[in-house]
């Protein structure tokens, strides 16, 4: 594996991930049967979880590959995008839709966040989205929720 070295470092333990990506030219690109996301530049951050075999080592492994079988919507995406930065939380309980909250109320918040495609990674569950992209480079601590947040999230420099 290409990036074995790099992924060493994250825990093959279950827990939840943000991955940011940058897009440096617009373009339309069809995500299966979801429909066509037109991208701009700025921006992505997208949300999930890996509480299955490898947790968050071979979920994130997954995504930094490039050629690969297409199984979720980001794998669509993922060839146009840039991974600058890795976040993720080991934690006994999913943080992927509280994110997915974080991200809408930070899209709400500013105004000039944009929802590229609704159900985006939230094919199987009430979330709106798990796909946001912003005009600014976001924080780990925009995912934090008010009151209550009692989990670290580790922040990875990728630079794919």
């Amino acid at each position: 594996m290409r990036h074995a070295k790099r992924l060493a470092f994250i825990p093959e333990a279950p827990g939840s991930y943000a991955l940011l990506f940058r897009c440096n030219i617009a373009r339309r690109v069809r995500v299966g049967a979801l429909g066509v996301v037109a991208t701009e530049p700025g921006w992505y951050l997208y949300v999930g979880a890996a509480f299955g075999p490898g947790g968050l080592r071979a979920r994130i492994a997954r995504h930094a590959r490039g050629n690969k079988v297409k199984r979720w919507h980001i794998d669509y995406l993922r060839p146009f995008l840039r991974m600058e930065e890795i976040w993720y939380c080991q934690a006994p309980r999913n943080l992927e839709h509280r994110w997915a909250d974080r991200l809408l109320d930070l899209a709400y918040a500013t105004s000039s966040a944009v929802v590229p495609l609704a159900k985006f990674g939230a094919g199987d569950c009430a979330c709106r989205t798990h796909l946001v992209r912003l005009p600014f480079r976001p924080r780990p601590e925009n995912l934090r929720s008010r009151g209550g947040w009692r989990y670290g999230i580790v922040s990875v420099v990728w630079q794919s």
